[in-house]
């Protein structure tokens, strides 16, 4: 497994970061709403369609892409043209970002009104427009990062700017109350730009110190070097090139990411629609919607950050593994991630079949998210095995068929939205979320089985984590009958905590015995010429 040192320590040290950083915002979450109350965060929350667009537009795409060259430039030893490949991008990234945000700000007044139908959202979309062109820097930046596996970096750079964004927001807080205003709305924003403010010069920074002096010691070099060695490493990389092999898959990816969001803000604005078509008074409709979006959903998203983490770091390994002509590591990279992922999944929909009822009173004091938790607790195993099978096809180099995927996932989706909530409420969204996700993660495994050939051992990824979850849920209820006995009552959290970590070390212990026996075997060694003796991937 030494291979796959690289990939799990990058994807630890991301996964710590987004545990971290999704810990302070929860309680960020709650600080804004006792600030701000529930019309601000209403407010506040309408803002992000548009936002979430222009990110989209100008640098979600552009910071896959880099990720993906960067690495194959640096898996050939080519620091040099990895640079040339961020210079191509950021420049891109940053025309599109300040462009946009002139648009948007200079339109906000038009779309609040006839988009957001909300006019207070006006100088909301002016502030949030000038935090784009910073996000652009810092994504691009950490997408560098990650191609050259360093993690720690763009780690880092995320708790930063989670802490500047609840720092800044409660120093506006304080300085709107010293002048006695009343909060709102603008305070969260204001965190948002700060926040993406501070993590662009934070990456930045560091580029400079690291990167520059680098670059400048390489271009005096090669005035002095002989002309032997400058031909050994070969023709710098042109400009042209450059541009072209981030555009050519930024270009795609950007597509598939402007549809998928406006794909999902249509379900976003059709659910309170389509449930007062089922007979739901507005407030209900909201109600049940600020439920599932509010509390369930991410609670559902919380252990998520572990296959966010994973499938980070998985492209721009498997873009590595492809340009040096690896099939057999990118093999044993896909089965150790689908293994991890099921494994993971199954782990966390027994657990939130277990609590869902008890969770959704201790965190939110609502018995109602219990349905909505149960429910969306199957998603889990699917939602993490396509989230790492995306990420390995974009490393394949499959953006066509990534896009089609994920867009029927969604188009599956807004047609339960259209035609089922009406007839059967907020339970025939929750169907359509389980059936896109489904679909979606059952052609990802065909299509990384097509492409890389993988083997797919069923007693070891699922019997094996069924029966593991099932002993697990037994002691669970042990435990839980156990502290119910005491002859003094112990607090619902304290309960479910202890019961909780016994049938998690339960599970993992499992999971470490099924997974013991495959670090035995070592895989080929690249260097050597009969590494790799079976056909490439496609």
């Amino acid at each position: 497994m030494k291979s796959q040192h690289p990939i799990w320590r990058g994807a630890l040290i991301l996964t710590a970061a987004g545990f971290a950083s999704r810990f302070i915002g929860f309680f960020y979450r709650i600080f804004l709403s006792n600030a701000i109350g529930a019309e601000g965060m209403g407010l506040y929350q309408l803002v992000f369609p548009v936002y979430a667009m222009m990110i989209s537009f100008t640098t979600a795409g552009i910071q896959t892409a880099v990720s993906r060259h960067v690495s194959a430039r640096a898996a050939a030893g080519d620091r040099r043209d990895a640079r040339e490949i961020l210079f191509a991008g950021l420049s891109v990234s940053l025309a599109l970002s300040l462009a946009a945000a002139f648009l948007v700000s200079a339109g906000s007044g038009f779309l609040a009104e006839h988009f957001l139908f909300e006019p207070r959202c006006a100088p909301l979309l002016r502030l949030a427009a000038w935090a784009v062109p910073f996000g652009c820097i810092h994504a691009c930046l950490a997408g560098y990062y990650i191609g050259l596996q360093r993690t720690d970096i763009p780690a880092l750079s995320q708790l930063a700017e989670q802490l500047v964004r609840v720092t800044a927001s409660w120093l506006i807080f304080c300085v709107l109350l010293e002048q006695g205003i009343a909060p709102g709305p603008i305070l969260a924003v204001g965190g948002m730009l700060a926040a993406e403010l501070v993590s662009s010069l934070f990456t930045g920074t560091i580029f400079l110190f690291m990167e520059v002096p680098q670059g400048l010691s390489i271009r005096r070099h090669s005035h002095t070097e002989n002309s032997h060695a400058s031909r050994a490493r070969g023709p710098r990389l042109p400009r042209k090139k450059a541009y072209h092999s981030v555009l050519s898959m930024a270009a795609p990816l950007t597509g598939t990411r402007v549809i998928m969001n406006f794909l999902h803000s249509a379900q976003a604005a059709l659910l309170p629609v389509t449930l007062q078509a089922h007979g739901l008074t507005s407030s209900q409709a909201l109600s049940q919607y600020g439920i599932l979006t509010g509390m369930a959903m991410p609670l559902i998203m919380f252990p998520s950050a572990i296959a966010n983490g994973l499938s980070t770091m998985l492209l721009p390994s498997v873009s590595e593994d492809l340009s040096l002509n690896r099939p057999d590591h990118i093999r044993q990279t896909v089965e150790s991630t689908v293994s991890t992922s099921l494994w993971l999944g199954i782990f966390c929909t027994g657990g939130f079949l277990l609590t869902g009822k008890e969770l959704g009173v201790v965190l939110f004091g609502s018995p109602e998210a219990a349905p909505f938790i149960q429910t969306l607790a199957w998603l889990c195993p699917f939602l993490y095995l396509d989230t790492t099978l995306s990420s390995i096809l974009h490393g394949l180099g499959r953006l066509k068929e990534t896009f089609f995927l994920n867009a029927g996932g969604h188009i599956l989706q807004l047609a339960f939205t259209l035609l089922a909530v009406p007839r059967f409420g907020i339970a025939a969204y929750l169907w359509g979320i389980l059936a896109s996700q489904l679909l979606s993660a059952f052609l990802a495994l065909f299509l990384v089985y097509r492409y890389t050939a993988f083997s797919f051992h069923v007693m070891d990824w699922t019997v094996k984590p069924l029966l593991s979850i099932v002993i697990s849920a037994g002691i669970y209820r042990f435990w839980n009958g156990l502290l119910s006995r005491l002859p003094f009552s112990v607090p619902s959290l304290v309960g479910m905590l202890i019961s909780g970590l016994t049938m998690s070390l339960t599970f993992f212990f499992f999971m470490y015995l099924s997974f013991r026996p495959a670090q035995k075997t070592q895989p080929p060694r690249p260097g050597k010429a009969s590494a790799e003796t079976s056909a490439p991937c496609e």
